[in-house]
């Protein structure tokens, strides 16, 4: 006797990202069109990051560390709209670099984002302390509303 052959195709689910990707689409999370400078040593940070900027609308382009954030923005800086900035990183950290930035756009957009709790840290960051700060690893609605809320921030005259 011969038995039947079943195919069962189930979706596959390469990450979490894929459930925000629903989400986002669904209208639940904050979206938007401008561009975004992502600044991140840690390159699952950048890939994740990454894509759920993309998925909300948002066009990224991403720099290693924070000399390398100063060359593309030294170049493209009146396209970008937001930086987002690891505070720890090899070679130039976070707040080193935001001051290299504001030297060549002062108005310049920087949400903060690190592994270590942002209270900490966010009393010294460069005397800035109107800037977003969230935690890694990226959690989508957070990264997103947070992104939202530096874009859409009326600079403040110091």
């Amino acid at each position: 006797s011969r038995g039947s052959v079943f195919n069962i195709y189930l979706p596959s689910v390469s990450s979490p990202v894929d459930a925000a990707e629903e989400a986002a689409s669904a209208g639940d999370m904050p979206t938007g069109t401008e561009t975004i400078l992502l600044v991140d040593d840690e390159e699952s940070a950048r890939q994740a990051g990454s894509r759920m900027l993309q998925i909300a609308g948002y066009t990224v382009l991403t720099a290693n560390n924070g000399q390398e954030a100063v060359d593309i923005y030294s170049t493209s800086g009146k396209d970008i709209d937001l930086v987002i900035l690891d505070l720890i990183m090899p070679i130039m950290g976070g707040e080193q670099c935001y001051r290299a930035l504001r030297k060549i756009r002062s108005d310049v957009k920087v949400m903060v984002t690190t592994g270590y709790s942002p209270e900490a840290v966010q009393m010294d960051f460069a005397g800035e302390r109107s800037a977003v700060f969230i935690r890694k690893p990226y959690e989508m609605k957070e990264l997103l509303t947070g992104v939202r809320a530096s874009l859409d921030r009326e600079e403040r005259e110091l």
